[in-house]
């Protein structure tokens, strides 16, 4: 197909990416200010007119039509928003541990299609970090036994833990170097301006070994781990912390150069040394110092899900005190969670500073089906109106990538101008996902959009998923509608495949996942009542019943790769 594509920059106009799109002398011509812009002129010829889905995977085939349609009218798009951003520090646990190159060539490729110019690429550091705190004076075995395993490293990012499932053997450091070099050569070629970590001040606690008297400190504990992980923390009015940054930053820079932004995250779920607003604001202010120190260019990232997540800490005189303690503009927010809470509205606008609207959508790799979808629309197009000036981008910041993608395309594509109502972007969705329009896919579709994918995001799952327990509810199992509804769409969803397409495979598997997950529920509190009751004839019928259901939900879930924990695991003894 690629000879019957054309494409050519052309300059920015407005300060603002877009693109043009048309059809001329039986070639597709695509024209952006860059080939980031191209890219999404690219997915939309392919989504709308060759009616197909790239998947995030790369196992997945790109499914085209024999012929290339013809595009009747010229297409013009432009970006509402100059910064478009993609990714979760937990991503990187969840789901990419240990992915190979191929793995992220496609999920490179995605995020151009749908528009990301601003994707976090965290790969690699601890080749770095190991470089820092050698020179420094510590062994290797203090350096390695300090960072976790593979797949706890967001959480040592995060500084919430170290040690844990450690240590990190050095084959890893130097196989995810290469890998990030090839990360950031491919989104750098793609117009993406990749967000680098920077110091926020986790440090070894062996440092206190060859700094016996400075201002090293222990964070809280987290999520029920020993004191033995707890993660250690330097003052940034310590000479030491911008030495280390400086330290850090050109080492850094040595092995994958930079985009002077960078991503800073002190205090992410654990509390701060102190909670007193002046230092709070001297700790930002100090720390943005030694940023710009290393690097005069440099831009601060920042997540603000510690604001949500321990909101009776965070008031607002400390939210207050650590965003006005950088520089105005010289902080960027990522509202991390709007489709639950617009921190926005509630923190003065994030008193000035830029900041990124975020559809979260996914916690811990969850597989249900959850995400208010139509909402989040709505409360995106209401901040793009009256979110003030600041508003400065569209992102994404998912847990996990084995879900239905079609909450983040959507999300996406509301950082372009267009005039799709939603009934008509759903249902160019389930034309996609079929191949062809089909009515039974468009009203299964239409069902999702509106009636099941209304719960906003939690850590929940079915209860196969849960250690069982007699009696008690949990509020993971909860459901926001009628799980006979949910039946509705799987049965339209099997009818309407003719086509066998991977996307709509994907489809039938998951809401019959879902379905059966929820319908188990429905068995167990059945089997309780039994118990209580002593009858035991129906506890034999319900027991024979949800074994049953289990084998029916492993024989499902194993007619794809990416919904059995089969691929998972085998990525991991691939490595």
């Amino acid at each position: 197909y690629t000879a019957y594509f054309c494409f050519s920059q052309e300059k920015k106009e407005d300060g603002k990416d877009s693109f043009t799109l048309e059809s001329k002398d039986g070639k597709i011509l695509i024209r952006g200010n860059s080939a980031n812009s191209m890219a999404v002129a690219l997915n939309y010829y392919l989504k709308y007119y060759c009616k197909t889905t790239v998947s995030w995977y790369a196992d997945i085939p790109v499914e085209m039509p024999e012929v290339l349609p013809i595009i009747p009218y010229p297409i013009r798009k432009e970006a509402k928003v100059e910064r478009r951003f993609f990714l979760n520090y937990c991503t990187y646990g969840y789901t990419m541990p240990f992915w190979k190159w191929s793995d992220w060539e496609r999920l490179i490729d995605w995020m151009a299609l749908n528009g990301v110019n601003m994707p976090l690429a965290i790969t690699g550091q601890e080749a770095v970090w190991y470089k820092v705190w050698s020179k420094l004076g510590l062994t290797d075995e203090e350096i390695r036994s300090y960072f976790t395993g593979p797949t706890y490293l967001p959480w040592h990012r995060m500084a919430n833990i170290d040690g844990w499932n450690g240590p990190l053997p050095k084959h890893w450091l130097d196989t995810q170097v290469e890998l990030q070099k090839k990360i950031l050569a491919r989104e750098r070629e793609l117009k993406m301006r990749p967000v680098l970590p920077a110091f926020a001040g986790h440090v070894p606690g062996a440092l206190k070994r060859l700094y016996p008297h400075i201002n090293i400190k222990y964070l809280s504990k987290w999520a029920g781990f020993s004191d033995a992980n707890r993660c250690h923390f330097l003052n940034p009015e310590e000479p030491l912390f911008a030495e280390i940054q400086q330290l850090f930053l050109h080492e850094q820079n040595m092995l994958f150069g930079t985009d002077h932004i960078y991503g800073v995250d002190p205090f992410n779920e654990v509390d701060p040394p102190s909670w007193e607003p002046d230092y709070l604001k001297q700790v930002s202010s100090d720390m943005y110092k030694t940023l710009t120190q290393a690097d005069p260019k440099a831009e601060w990232m920042q997540m603000t899900w510690m604001f949500y997540f321990d909101r009776k800490k965070w008031t607002p005189s400390r939210v207050e005190a650590l965003l006005t303690g950088v520089p105005q503009n010289k902080m960027v927010l990522l509202d991390y969670h709007c489709e639950n809470v617009e921190l926005w509205k509630t923190t003065k606008s994030f008193h000035g500073q830029p900041y990124i609207w975020c559809y979260l959508g996914n916690f811990g790799g969850n597989t249900t089906l959850t995400g208010n979808v139509k909402e989040s629309g709505e409360r995106l197009n209401n901040a793009l109106l009256n979110g003030g000036s600041n508003l400065c981008g569209i992102g994404s910041t998912l847990e996990g990538l084995d879900v239905v993608q079609f909450p983040y395309e959507y999300i996406f594509e509301k950082a372009w101008t267009d005039c799709l109502t939603d009934e008509q972007w759903v249902n160019a969705l389930a034309d996609r996902h079929v191949g062809g329009i089909s009515k039974k896919a468009r009203e299964a579709w239409q069902i999702l959009f509106n009636d099941i994918y209304v719960q906003v995001p939690k850590t929940l799952g079915v209860l196969p998923n849960l250690r069982p327990v007699m009696d008690k509810k949990n509020k993971r199992t909860v459901i926001e509608y009628d799980n006979d509804r949910l039946f509705e769409v799987w049965k339209l969803l099997v009818s309407a495949n003719i086509s066998q397409r991977d996307a709509l495979q994907l489809d039938i598997i998951t809401v019959g996942r879902q379905w059966m997950g929820n319908y188990f529920l429905e068995l167990k509190n059945k089997f309780d009542k039994a118990y209580h009751a002593k009858n035991k004839a129906d506890l034999q019928k319900y027991i024979l019943k949800m074994q049953d259901l289990l084998t029916d939900i492993d024989k499902l879930t194993s007619f794809h790769p990416f919904t059995s924990i089969h691929h998972w695991l085998n990525k991991a003894r691939e490595y």
